[in-house]
């Protein structure tokens, strides 16, 4: 059986599975031994077992990591869905966590136009939101943010007409992203204000 089925029916009768996969993504690392991440799996979650570890391979990180990447609400999670599902192109280059001004994009892309993203998962608060949009219009031609569909109504009534808006939902496993509202060229851009 797959683990998104393990999951998926562990889910419906476990109404804290989604933060015991949050705090378990705080405790993994690569670097852990696999005696660790086979106790701190089968400490976390009922469901794992030496019989479902085997169906991946007998290898705690390939089921560890199917777990984070279809089920972690985390911030580097949702970076690397809307990467490789949503804007992933050969054409541009791609940066994570670059810094502008007093600020740290969370994804830009380059490709004979400047394109940023910020990132604000359910987890997250839209506090810094107004400054960091300040110094992306300083910088970018095209404003994007990325936010849970929680956060939709209030950043849409708080972010400034050109700045495009970008939900995201993870449901059974998969992240969808939906394009709520088209970033506007962003004429304030000076791009000089960034060197």
């Amino acid at each position: 059986m797959k683990v998104e089925n393990y999951i998926d029916q562990n889910i419906k009768r476990d109404r804290d599975l989604l933060f015991k996969i949050d705090s378990f993504c705080s405790q993994y690392t690569g670097n852990s031994s696999e005696y660790r991440i086979r106790n701190i799996l089968k400490s976390k979650f009922d469901f794992v077992d030496d019989r479902l570890i085997e169906n991946f391979e007998n290898n705690p990180y390939n089921l560890a990591n199917e777990i984070i990447m279809r089920y972690s609400r985390n911030e580097k999670v949702v970076k690397y869905h809307l990467a490789s599902q949503f804007i992933s192109n050969d054409d541009e280059v791609s940066v994570f966590e670059m810094k502008v001004l007093n600020s740290r994009s969370d994804y830009v892309r380059i490709n004979g136009s400047s394109y940023v993203y910020e990132i604000k998962t359910e987890n997250d608060t839209t506090l810094r939101l107004d400054s960091q949009i300040k110094d992306y219009e300083k910088v970018f031609e095209y404003i994007n943010v990325v936010v849970h569909d929680k956060h939709y109504d209030k950043v849409q009534k708080m972010l400034p007409g050109k700045v495009g808006i970008i939900t995201y939902t993870l449901s059974n496993g998969k992240f969808e992203y939906s394009v709520r509202k088209i970033a506007a060229y962003n004429k304030r851009c000076t791009k000089k204000s960034y060197y």
